[in-house]
């Protein structure tokens, strides 16, 4: 599930360059991660 928005923010977001700038960068996904495990 995890790799998995990694790759669908990298093939829709044009600004992502590497999978590391996504993981860093991008409170969205920090958050979706967070709620997911929160909630689990």
């Amino acid at each position: 599930m995890f790799l998995s928005d990694l790759q669908v923010i990298l093939e829709r977001d044009p600004a992502a360059r590497n999978w590391l700038e996504v993981l860093f960068c991008y409170p969205g996904l920090q958050t979706i991660w967070l709620h997911r495990f929160a909630h689990a």
